[in-house]
C-alpha cells in the first residue's frame, strides 16, 4: 500500500513537471504558456528550448517600428530572415490576434529546418519571435507548437 502512495505522489509530481507553466521574456512584455517541459536559457535574448529540438527565441523590435503596420515589419523581418538562414517556401502570413495582442504568423522552410515567424503587438511593445520546428516532428506536434505561439499574452513589461 505504501509503494502505491509513493508511486501516485510521484505520478503526480511528474505531471506537474510537465504541466503547462507560464514563462515571461525578460525583454519584451509577453508571457507565454508553453505545454510540456521548456528550458531558458541565459542567452542575451529570449530562448526557450523542449526535448525534442524545438526552439523558440525572440526579441523586441525598435520602438521605432512601433508604429509601423505589423504587415511591414513581418516583410522586414522575413527578408532579414532570408539573408540570414536562407529561408524558403514561406506561407502568406495569417493574422492572429487574442486579448490584449494581434499578431502576423507564417511558417517557412530555412536551412535549419521548418519554423514559424510571429510578429505580436501589443499596446506596449512589438516583437519577434521564431519557433523551430524538430524536422522530424509529426503534423500533430508542429500544431502544438503553433499554439505555444498563440498562448502569448500582455505581461507588466520586460523584467531586464
Amino acid at each position: 500500500m505504501t509503494c502505491l502512495k509513493y508511486l501516485a505522489a510521484g505520478l503526480l509530481a511528474l505531471s506537474a513537471n510537465v504541466a503547462a507553466a507560464e514563462i515571461t521574456d525578460p525583454y519584451c512584455p509577453l508571457t507565454f504558456a508553453p505545454p510540456g517541459k521548456w528550458e531558458q536559457s541565459e542567452s542575451g535574448y529570449f530562448r526557450l528550448a523542449a526535448a525534442d529540438g524545438a526552439e523558440l527565441t525572440g526579441m523586441p523590435i525598435p520602438d521605432s517600428a512601433h508604429g509601423e503596420p505589423l504587415e511591414q515589419v513581418d516583410q522586414k523581418a522575413s527578408y532579414f530572415h532570408s539573408m540570414s538562414f536562407g529561408s524558403t517556401n514561406p506561407s502568406a502570413p495569417e493574422q492572429v490576434s487574442g486579448k490584449g495582442w494581434k499578431g502576423l504568423l507564417r511558417q517557412q522552410t530555412t536551412a535549419l529546418g521548418p519554423e514559424f515567424q510571429f510578429v505580436v503587438r501589443s499596446e506596449q511593445a512589438t516583437c519577434l519571435y521564431y519557433l523551430r520546428v524538430p524536422a522530424d516532428a509529426s503534423p500533430t506536434r508542429a500544431q502544438e507548437l503553433r499554439q505555444v505561439l498563440l498562448s502569448v499574452r500582455p505581461s507588466a513589461g520586460p523584467q531586464s
